[in-house]
């Protein structure tokens, strides 16, 4: 099944500046513990923190000490928080609606005229509107009057029409829902929904070379091309797992997306970015002053310091002592496909390599658990029973810590 071309040793001047593993860990900041971080906002060169029981959280040294803003706040679990200007901040608080702030939160009263809602999840600011995402659908307001009307969403066959995230790319407004995304093009006026996305609740939307990511509360990922309203399972989060709630993804400045799970800690590209946490549920995930902050159910705020270490082959370093790369030849394949890859470090894994389809089902059993040494290798791959189409080809160590994938080409 294998064969070993070369064998490769692995100097540490590989990696830029000598980079160690200790250097790639999250780091516990002085915030309450126990307690989950439901938010975490960027605005202003300050960072805010929202907390489900204890309020709202801001550090002006980017997270070596903090203020609490609850003052006026009468519910101090926190949903998510906006920033319309350099002064002004609105809360959406988890029964209790929202609050606005115009003095960077040091007080805070109800903003809720026209909301007839049991829970508010999520916010978002377009041009001089505010949306709202509710347990009765989504609110709009013109910050100015701060009279909120409910919006018209399309008829759907969904359980409900809990929105319980919302996000804007260009001139478009994605809506998160039970099952279901509703997106505008028109200020709100105007919906149209993309259905039977999920079976779950979809907790996260974002954009990621060129693709919208669906995050959803048991499918993983899942991807849409719009253009061709076509939905597939993501391979920014391909595996067994396919009960995974991913609460949270975060493009970096750098063009990185981190993922946070709700028992797998987090996840950048195919690799874990878990050394450091105690607390694996992440629930938010910013980019602050040049670093990483995280939102744990029980640890609180993390910190990772060093952002410009994290890319894909020293992750998988610091995590496994181990790389993986690997090419696919030719792609797009007809009959068959070689898969080379190579394995770098200085430890012997035990390696898997499978074929996936668009929908995440394995197709293909290459490799279980073949125990491989560092070095260079080649395996064939008979295509010939599989229809033309989209697949994956994953390759990953039975602990689950290191991995790679690539999408495939399949012609007929």
């Amino acid at each position: 099944m294998k064969q070993i071309l070369t064998l490769l040793s692995l100097a540490s001047s590989l990696f830029i500046g000598e980079l160690h593993a200790q250097d790639l860990s999250w780091q516990e900041l002085n915030t309450p513990k126990n307690f989950p971080v439901t938010c975490l906002k960027s605005f202003n060169n300050q960072l805010y923190a929202g907390y489900g029981g204890l309020g709202l959280l801001r550090s002006k040294d980017a997270g070596v000490s903090w203020d609490t803003l609850n003052k006026g706040l009468e519910d101090l679990y926190i949903r998510d928080i906006i920033a319309p200007s350099a002064k002004e901040l609105y809360a959406a608080t988890h029964i209790d609606g929202v609050y606005y702030s115009s003095n960077e939160g040091a007080s805070w009263i109800p903003f809720n005229k026209g909301i007839d809602a049991s829970l508010t999840f999520c916010l978002l600011q377009k041009d001089n509107q505010i949306f709202a995402g509710t347990s009765q659908g989504i609110y709009v307001t013109n910050a100015k009057d701060g009279i909120w009307r409910r919006l018209v969403l399309p008829k759907t066959s969904a359980v409900n029409q809990m929105i319980t995230c919302l996000y804007q790319s260009g001139n478009t407004i994605y809506a998160g829902s039970s099952q279901s995304i509703y997106l505008s093009q028109d200020d709100g006026k105007n919906w149209r929904e993309l259905p039977k996305v999920t079976k779950y609740m979809v907790t996260a939307i974002t954009e990621y070379k060129g693709r919208l990511l669906i995050a959803t509360s048991g499918n993983g990922i899942i991807e849409t091309d719009l253009r061709a309203n076509a939905l597939a399972k993501s391979p920014e989060f391909l595996g067994e797992d396919t009960v995974l709630t991913v609460n949270a993804m975060f493009v970096t400045a750098n063009g990185l997306l981190l993922k946070g799970t709700n028992r797998k800690g987090i996840f950048q590209t195919d690799s874990t970015l878990n050394r450091g946490l105690l607390d694996y549920d992440i629930r938010t995930i910013v980019e602050h002053k040049n670093q990483f902050y995280a939102g744990t159910i029980r640890q609180g705020v993390v910190i990772f310091k060093d952002k410009a270490k994290l890319f894909p082959a020293e992750l998988a370093k610091a995590q496994t002592g181990a790389i993986l790369q690997m090419e696919l030849s030719p792609n797009p394949a007809n009959q068959r496909v070689s898969i080379n890859f190579s394995l770098l470090g200085e430890a012997t894994q035990a390696l898997n390599c499978i074929l996936l389809s668009a929908e995440g089902r394995v197709v293909k059993n290459l490799v279980r658990r073949e125990s491989y040494q560092p070095g260079q290798y080649t395996l064939e791959a008979d295509l010939q029973r599989l229809a033309a189409g989209v697949y994956y080809c994953r390759i990953s160590n039975t602990e689950g810590t290191l991995s790679i994938t690539r999408q495939l080409l399949v012609n007929k």
